[in-house]
Order: C-alpha cells, then structure tokens, then sequence
C-alpha cells in the first residue's frame, strides 16, 4: 500500500512535471505572443524587432489591418506639418516634446510596406486616406511624384466605389496639389473641373472645400498667366458663398469669406498691375560647412497669418530634396516669411540667424531667390554651468566669431515654464562685458501673465516683476554677433542635444542679497499686502532703492490689469526718486511718457535729451517723442525723427504716421506711395493695414475730384493737434471715404 501511494505520487509528479513543459513549449509563447500583439495595438512595444515580428506573424484579416492601423498608420504623419519637432522662422519659434513612451521611431523606409499594403489591398475607410497621404509624403521626399501620382489614384479608385463617401475627393484634391507642385497646371485643372462637378449638389461639402478649390486654381492659372480668369473664379466662388451660407456673414464661420476676401484683393493688385503670371519663390537650405538639409520643411507664410503656427491647409508648403533645394510657383502678390520645419537632429547645435522681421515682398510675376545657411551656434565662456555670482558685477564672456563687429546681450529670467527674456546690452566692440548687478536689479521683464483655467482670469506672474532680484531664481543669458554693417551672423541660443553639441550650459545665480518679507508675498501672489510691506520698508529707509523698484513695478502691474496706458499718477513720486538715486533708461522713458501725455513740452524736451545724451534712445521713444513734436505743429522736426526711427526699426510700426506728415508737406501721394513701399509695416502678429493700399485709394478719390488734397490735410491737421473731437463728429461726404479710413487707422498706431 505504502508502495502504491509512493508510485502513485512519482506518477503524479512525472506527468505535473509533463504539463508544466507543454505548457511551457506551448502556452508561454502564445501569451508571450498575445502580449506582444497588445503592445502593439496599444502603441507601448518597446522595440522595433516586436513590431516586425508581431506584424509579419499576423495572418491576412482584420486583425492584421487593425495592427497596421495601431503601429503604423496612427502614428505616421499625415501631413508634412506634422513631420517637424522644430519650427523656426524670423518673428516665430516653437518646438514639441520628444517621442513620449519610449516607443522607437520608425523611419519612411520601415513604413513604406505597410502603408502600400493597405493602400492596395486594406479596408476603404479613413484610414485608407491617411494611409494614401503618408505614402505620398514618403515618396515626395524621395522625390518620387509618379509613384505618389499612382498611389493616390489607386486610392481614389478603390474609394469611388462608394458614393456615400467623398473622402475619396479630399485625395483627388491632394493629387491636383500634386500636379501644381510638379509645374502641370493644365492637369489641375482639369481635374478641379471634375471634382467641382462631383460637389455641384453637395452643399456641405462644398462649403468645406470652396476655399482650397478656389486658392488651388489661383496658383494654377497663375502658372498658366490667367490672372483675370483666376480673379473671375475668385469673384464668382465668393458670391456663392455668401449666397448660398447666408450664415457665413453673421459671425458662425466668417473664416471662408476672409479667405476668399484677401484672395481677390492680392488678385485685384495683380490685374491693376497688368501682371501676366505669379511668382516663382525658390532657394536652398544648407549649413555653414557646405552640407544640403534634406527633407527640411519649408513653409511660405502669408502676412495675415505668419503669427500662427503652420496648419496643414497652409497653400504653400514644401520639403527639401536632396541637394537642400526649395521651390514654390505660383505665389501670389503679398508680404511672406519663410519658416523652416526640422528635426532635432537637423537643428541640432545649428541655427538660422534670420533677423527679426524678415520678409519677402512678392509684387508681380517674379522669380525671388532666398537661400538659407545654418551656422554653429556660438561658445559661452562664463558666467556658465550654475555658477553662483556674488560680487558687484557680472562678467559675460564668449568665444569670438569671425566676421563680428559688434555683439549683443540678453538675459533671461526662469518661469515654471520656459523663459523670459530681453536685450542687456547692445553694440558690445569685445567679447565680454561686465554688467553690474545694480543694473540688472533695474532691468525690466515687463507684465506677464501665467496660464488660466477655462473661465478665470489670467493673473501676473511675480517673478519677472522680481526679476534678476530674486537670489532664488535661476537666470541665463544669451549672445548675438552681427558684421559691420549690421548682419546677424550667429548666435548662442538654441538646440543642444548632444554631449559634443551641448557645451557650457549659461545658467547662473545671482546672490548678493536675500529675499524680503515683502519679496516673499510678492512670489505668493499677494500683490496689495507686497505693496503694503515696500511702502513701509520706504518708510524706514527712503532710500531702499529695492523697496523703490518693486513699488514702481506693481504700479505698472496695477496699470497693465486696469488696461490703463503709461504709470500711474500716484506711482509718478517713486519714479522720480528712482532717477534720482539710480538713474537708468527705463525710468526716464516712463517720464517722457507722462510728460508727453500731458503735454508739458518742456519736460518732454529734458527727458528726451537725457536719453540722448546717455545713448539710450531708441526708435520707439524717438517715435512717441516725434509724435508729441507734431502735437506743438513741429512737422519737420517730427518728420525728420520719425525717418530715423523708421530706418533703425524693421518694423515699420509708426510708418503711418510718417506717411501723414510727408503728404502734408509735399501734397504728393506718388510720393508718400514710395515711401510706403519702402517702409511697409511689419508689426508682428498685428492685423495692420498696407499703407500701400490706403493711400493708392486715397490717390484715386483724388483723381476723381479737386480740392481733395486740401480737404485731406484739413483731416490730417486734426491728427496732428489730437482733434479728438473734431475726427469723432466728421461723417465723411461721398467721394473722401478713404480720407475717413486713412484717419481711423492712424489713431491706432502705437
């Protein structure tokens, strides 16, 4: 019996023994296989080997689909907006996040299988479309347009089978881009013509698509020299629209008629002009050291909408082929920025040094060439890598650059998320400086505001408000060179990367003095009891020039939350202190201001002379002065200011202003018309209006009457002496409606 039991328990054991290996040989590697098919469906597999692995063991179906789907098609890019990680441009910045999950990047070549599988033979839903147009993102970068031609008729093909489904329109539409991208407007046409007569009756539809059909055809018969037949199309697009979605014109969805709007208003520029075709925009991308950027995208933004970032409907955009080549035909007559979208490899210890307000002026059927250099970023020398400053001054120090003539100096200030930032120093001759802590307590970072939620109110952030008084905070600095005549050449601030790229990291802390009582409910949030405290810490030391500042600066807080223009009167005491005791720049101007707004001339005259004197006029406050010039019936002088201002702000923003006083004064708007041609306005993210355009209307009225000069410098007399009065009462006759709009705009500048 005892025997038994034994053998019976080693039987057991053997076949227990026997289970557990069948299960291993055949269970475990099932489950290793259905773990690994959910990783991918998830998008959370960690290596590229599993992906493959699991995509070829995946049998024909739908299960195979939905696995293509997961780790290929929803994590690709759709369009090549969505390719970048960088986007850079003159006036514009902005970057995203690495890879999040630790999920591996798949490249073109690893895609490309997939997608054309499921572009041949996977369901016809919109995964079809999306698949399509990676695919022809891939084969546009290789440089392919046939096989991108072919993908996307395939894909039509198979999708028009189903006539309750017009996406299939949506890629008969990317292949007419297709076509304007490869110079065959002919084809674009043609096939408009056909998917407009596929929407005739789809009123919905239709709507979605008017625009990009109607600026598709622009460009396309502008290949072709049509410009009035494009403007007809514009004209008659538009009287549909707002025929058939009456809605459009009551505030729903006014974006369609905007567009269309200042699309017959650039094609109306080119018909006057007697234009017989659009632009061509082309030039290449390379970095200092002769190598081409490959598959860089290149976006032309139009004036109206370069402050944004690039959306996916943006009309020009394109990638750059093998050699760093760019081109875009068909360009029509407006103001562009070029902006570049990269990778971070590609940008990687590089940078465009594009100055600030760069643009391109396309005025007629043109060939324009820009091309692009990267350049190393410079090397900082100190102060770097956290060091800790406690002495009475700053020195910056950097690496020379070959060519420079002059740099200069920005510090910066650490938010909880990201910087702010403003220039310490210009026309530094060496390649360091040495700034005293004093006056970087007095440099101003200006009111900022931090993130609200949905519904609340923004509120100032305190610590630009401390600023470089906050021992606490961690600050960082930047350094720019430019050539003789004024060229940025480089600059230390951008992407580093990598160990070999990243260099000396220029971090430093500044930790002469500890935080106040008052400081610390300044960084609470606590405005009015900070206050409180400053004012009585002024109370014992008249003196605290820290106590002076902080006061003064939540004064502007105060200002800037009221929408209130220039210092408050009962902040006006502590200004004055500070420029006794700590004179600088920042302060004289807020009297300058103040005086200019109650016109007491005389004091303007003293503060403006001050700034002068010391060097630290600029174009704005030369600008603000010039216009108090103008209010005492001084237009020569003005004229003669604002000219100088003009020609050191790239901006232009006071051109306006400038125009009015030149057609007072020579009575020639052929003249002023120059000028503004000249001097266009480049206030960025600014809806400002093309003087160009205001005085070629003022021109007209002109020719159509007499006596209208004298009735336009009537008007503009009342600008100049700030006739509120007189401009608010005056209802324009017919036949000076352009003088009444020419007015309403120059009481806007600023």
């Amino acid at each position: 019996m005892k025997v038994r039991v034994k053998v019976k328990h080693l039987v057991l054991g053997l076949l227990s023994a026997s289970l557990l290996y069948v299960l291993f040989l055949f269970a475990v590697p099932q489950l290793q296989r259905y773990l690994d098919r959910q990783a991918v469906l998830n998008g959370t597999f960690s290596d590229k080997e599993t992906l493959f692995h699991t995509l070829e063991a995946a049998q024909p179906g739908k299960g195979r689909w939905e696995l293509i789907k997961s780790a290929i098609i929803e994590r690709g890019d759709d369009s090549i907006v969505q390719r970048y990680q960088v986007y850079v441009g003159p006036d514009y910045s902005s970057s995203a996040g690495e890879n999040e999950g630790g999920v591996p990047e798949l490249t073109g070549d690893e895609k490309r299988p997939y997608l054309e599988e499921y572009v041949e033979h996977g369901p016809v839903d919109g995964y079809l479309v999306r698949a399509t147009r990676q695919l022809v993102l891939y084969y546009d970068g290789k440089l392919e347009p046939e096989r991108a031609e072919k993908a996307l008729v395939a894909a039509e093909h198979r999708m028009a089978g189903r006539p309750t489904d017009l996406r299939w329109k949506e890629l008969q539409l990317d292949r007419a881009k297709l076509y304007a991208s490869a110079g065959q407007p002919e084809r674009g046409l043609k096939l408009l013509d056909e998917l407009t007569g596929n929407l005739k009756d789809m009123e919905s539809y239709d709507s979605f698509v008017n625009v990009k059909i109607a600026d598709l055809r622009v460009r396309l018969l502008g290949q072709l020299g049509q410009i009035p037949q494009a403007l007809e199309e514009v004209e008659r697009r538009l009287s549909s629209q707002q025929d058939t979605h009456p809605q459009l014109q009551t505030g729903n969805s006014p974006v369609q008629i905007d567009q269309l709007q200042m699309l017959k208003s650039r094609l109306e520029q080119a018909v006057v002009k007697g234009q017989q075709g659009l632009a061509v925009v082309s030039g290449t991308i390379k970095r200092s050291d002769g190598k081409p950027l490959t598959g860089a995208g290149v976006f032309l933004r139009e004036r109206g909408t370069a402050s944004r970032s690039v959306q996916p409907e943006d009309p020009y955009q394109t990638v750059t082929d093998a050699e760093g080549r760019f081109t875009f035909s068909g360009v029509l007559p407006d103001s562009y920025q070029l902006q570049l979208g990269l990778r971070f490899e590609q940008i990687d210890g590089w940078t465009w040094p594009v100055p600030n307000h760069e643009w391109i002026d396309v005025k007629g059927a043109e060939k324009v060439n820009r091309d692009i250099i990267l350049q190393p970023l410079m090397k900082l020398i100190a102060p770097v890598d956290q060091q800790v400053i406690t002495g009475d001054y700053v020195r910056f120090e950097w690496e020379p650059v070959a060519g420079a003539a002059f740099y200069n100096l920005s510090g910066k200030v650490q938010l909880s998320d990201g910087t702010i930032g403003s220039v310490l120093a210009m026309n530094i001759g060496a390649t360091q400086a040495d700034i005293l802590v004093e006056k970087l307590y007095n440099h101003p970072f200006g009111v900022s505001y931090k993130m609200a939620e949905q519904g609340q109110e923004p509120k100032p952030d305190p610590i630009p408000i401390l600023g470089f008084a906050n021992p606490e905070n961690r600050f960082s600095w930047s350094v720019e060179a430019f050539d003789a005549s004024g060229r940025l050449l480089t600059r230390s601030d951008g992407y580093r990367l990598q160990e070999k790229t990243m260099g000396k990291l220029p971090f430093f802390y500044l930790q002469q003095r500890k935080l106040t009582a008052a400081d610390r409910l300044l960084l609470d949030g606590k405005f009015e009891e900070a206050m409180r405290a400053y004012g009585q810490a002024l109370e014992i030391d008249a003196s605290d020039l820290h106590a002076l500042r902080m006061l003064v600066r939540l004064y502007e807080v105060e200002a800037s939350r009221q929408r209130q223009g220039g210092i408050p009167e009962e902040a006006l005491p502590y200004v004055k202190r500070l420029v006794e005791l700590s004179p600088a720049s920042h302060y004289v101007f807020m009297l300058l201001e103040d005086s200019l707004k109650k016109r007491q001339w005389a004091d303007a005259d003293h503060y403006h002379a001050w700034l002068a004197e010391v060097g630290e006029t600029g174009s704005y406050s030369d600008s603000i002065y010039a216009i108090g010039l103008l209010r005492q019936g001084k237009l020569q002088e003005a004229s003669r200011l604002l000219r100088t201002a003009l020609e050191q702000d790239d901006s232009h923003r006071f051109v306006g202003v400038y125009l009015a006083v030149q057609l007072y004064l020579t009575e020639s708007l052929p003249d002023a018309l120059a000028l503004a041609d000249q001097f266009p306005e480049r206030s960025f993210g600014q809806q400002r209006p093309v003087w160009s355009a205001l005085l070629q209307a003022l021109h007209e009225e002109d020719q159509a009457s007499s006596g209208y000069m004298e009735e336009l410098k009537a008007k503009l007399a009342w600008f100049f002496a700030d006739d509120a009065a007189q401009m608010d009462a005056w209802s324009p006759p017919a036949g000076q409606g352009a003088i009444m709009t020419f007015l309403q705009e120059l009481r806007k500048v600023r």
